[in-house]
């Protein structure tokens, strides 16, 4: 008899494993998990890959999804916090969802965002100022079908989120 081998990890059990690890581990552990965001940071920024979009769209089955960078002012720390995160093109601006994996709450980065919404985003290689807004109604249903039909995992985030309804945010220009 053959062995199958046990499913791979959706995309939700990847994000929690990687904040045990970072919340638990060693001293030598939280160095490693550091040292791997700042290798992804220089993958998107200069050649446009991502390591945690290639590990996440292949756990979800489902084609990669541009990966972005984008940096927030700390809400607290008044400190730039940058994070990889996919992103849509919408003519001259961009757009990203705020999903956590379908957590309670909101993403760190939406609420510095919700504080100041002036960010710098790292997007196909070129650096742009940005200034946040969310999308509301017809826009935002618009932008979360074309959004969930890339990757279709956030329709599961949407009803893991029960009560919170996941915002879109337009990254527009300044």
């Amino acid at each position: 008899m053959i062995d199958t081998p046990a499913a791979p990890p959706n995309s939700n059990t990847l994000l929690t494993l990687t904040a045990q690890i970072v919340s638990r581990g060693s001293p030598m552990t939280r160095w490693l998990m550091r040292l791997a965001m700042s290798l992804e940071r220089f993958l998107v920024r200069y050649f446009d890959l991502s390591l945690v979009t290639w590990a996440v769209t292949r756990a979800a089955k489902v084609r990669p999804v541009p990966t972005a960078l984008l940096t927030t002012t700390g809400r607290k720390s008044g400190r730039p916090s940058t994070m990889p995160m996919f992103y849509f093109p919408l003519g001259q601006a961009y757009y990203v969802i705020a999903s956590k994996g379908g957590a309670p709450d909101h993403p760190d980065w939406f609420k510095n965002l919700a504080t100041n919404p002036d960010a710098l985003l790292y997007a196909g290689r070129r650096e742009i100022a940005v200034r946040a807004r969310i999308a509301t109604g017809q826009e935002r249903e618009r932008l979360w079908k074309t959004a969930a039909a890339a990757y279709p995992p956030y329709d599961d985030y949407q009803r893991r989120a029960k009560d919170r309804q996941i915002p879109v945010v337009v990254l527009e220009p300044v």
